[in-house]
């Protein structure tokens, strides 16, 4: 054979294997078939429903659900719509038209259906049952009196420290972190005492399937750690849904009254009511202080961890004390005072002597001073500087920390006191 018939030979077999090809595409598109591509159960998008939709009798036109959508085929047409309530051993056929397909169901109160549905095309092809397979519940509808109910459930459970009553109320699609949720909870009920939450419900207002609870609240507390009674009162909001088995808590907005310990994982906006409140906050370890409650969530954490915490300042004169006790200011010498300014330039501690004194730390920033030196004070320290930070255990067992701001013939500081060696901030 010659080299021109080879190579005519080589061109005929590419032809007919893109050929092939080609009817095998074509039969492939041919053998594409039907699919339903829009599904609604009255006004609800199934698209948004992933396992279960309980429906009320608000998602009713005359006690009839009324379900309605459109199929499609690359090839032919819709011949059918089928419908099955019960996972498949019954099936009922939908109106259709050009596709679109609807169905008149009736359903009753709290029993559950299996929901399926397929296509059929023309040429016998059916689409797949599974594809938009649900479980749908139908309930009354959940009254405002009845989200209340709960809310007021919620606070009891909280307040009384019962984490497992709590969480009943609490939805498995919280919008939040729901582990961070437990975790606060156990850590409020390990940070504080005697949690007292008075809280007065503004309005409840229905937004869809869901319902939007806003109300002022007063609160007080005991810090565990420091022993100090804490106070706030502001406002927020919370986000309830109503599932198969009740109520349930989905958001919540910061301020938080629950889970304060995790606010940053477990808010998921700020009530716009609330900014400039001052709130209680409380960090990992168990700092708690009130905040200025910012725009956002993260800003509101910035300034917990330190961004916009108020130190108190005071300025002495040479052989001028300081009583941190009280706050005030005594000559150089009173009994009263706890520290004095010389113009070596240094300071002096004017206590009982050991353990307690004044002693310098190796910081900048009040911030990074998170907890006070257990030993190490001094009677005095010298020389000292602008920008150093020192650490001072009074006799009375006041904790202080303070950096020194100028020093000109005059000495300004700005302090911290507690009542422990952690500074709560």
């Amino acid at each position: 054979m010659g080299m021109r018939s080879l190579i005519l030979l080589s061109i005929l077999i590419l032809m007919f294997c893109f050929s092939i090809d080609a009817q095998w595409w074509k039969f492939g598109k041919r053998a594409e078939g039907p699919r339903i591509t829009s599904l609604y159960l009255g006004k609800i998008n199934a698209e948004d429903v992933e396992e279960e939709l309980i429906i009320n009798p608000e998602d009713l036109e005359g006690g009839a659900l009324k379900i309605w959508g459109k199929a499609e085929v690359s090839k032919g047409e819709i011949g059918k719509v089928k419908i099955s309530f019960d996972g498949g051993e019954n099936w009922v056929e939908a109106k259709v038209k050009e596709g679109s397909f609807y169905y008149e169901f009736k359903p009753e109160e709290n029993r559950e259906y299996h929901f399926l549905v397929y296509a059929v095309d023309t040429a016998g092809r059916k689409s797949d049952p599974e594809e938009w397979e649900m479980t749908i519940f139908y309930k009354p509808s959940a009254t405002k009196a009845e989200v209340i109910k709960v809310f007021r459930k919620m606070l009891e459970a909280y307040m009384n420290e019962n984490f497992s009553e709590f969480m009943r109320y609490v939805s498995e699609d919280f919008y939040g972190d729901l582990n961070a949720l437990e975790d606060g909870l156990e850590k409020d009920f390990r940070f504080f005492d005697n949690i007292r939450i008075n809280a007065h419900v503004r309005r409840v207002v229905r937004k869809g399937k869901e319902f939007e609870l806003a109300f002022d609240f007063q609160r007080r507390m005991t810090s565990v750690k420091t022993g100090k009674i804490l106070q706030d009162s502001s406002s927020s909001s919370m986000l309830f849904a109503q599932e198969r088995d009740g109520i349930k808590l989905v958001e919540m907005s910061a301020p938080l009254i629950f889970g304060v310990s995790e606010t940053g994982e477990v808010a998921t906006s700020v009530y716009e009511d609330a900014v400039g409140d001052d709130v209680i906050m409380v960090d990992e370890e168990g700092n708690a202080t009130t905040v200025e409650l910012e725009g956002t969530v993260e800003d509101t954490m910035e300034e917990m961890e330190g961004g916009g915490f108020e130190y108190a300042e005071v300025t002495l004169a040479e052989d001028e004390g300081f009583d941190f006790s009280t706050e005030t200011k005594h000559p150089a010498g009173d009994p009263s005072i706890d520290i004095s300014y010389v113009a070596w330039p240094g300071i002096l501690y004017w206590g009982g002597g050991p353990p307690h004194g004044i002693q310098r730390v190796p910081y900048t920033n009040l911030e990074d001073i998170k907890e006070a030196p257990e030993s190490g004070y001094e009677p005095e320290v010298w020389p000292v500087s602008v920008g150093e930070c020192f650490c001072v255990w009074t006799d009375d067992g006041k904790y202080v920390k303070f950096k020194i701001l100028a020093v000109n013939g005059e000495l300004t500081i700005e302090y911290y006191i507690s009542d422990t060696r952690q500074f709560a901030h």
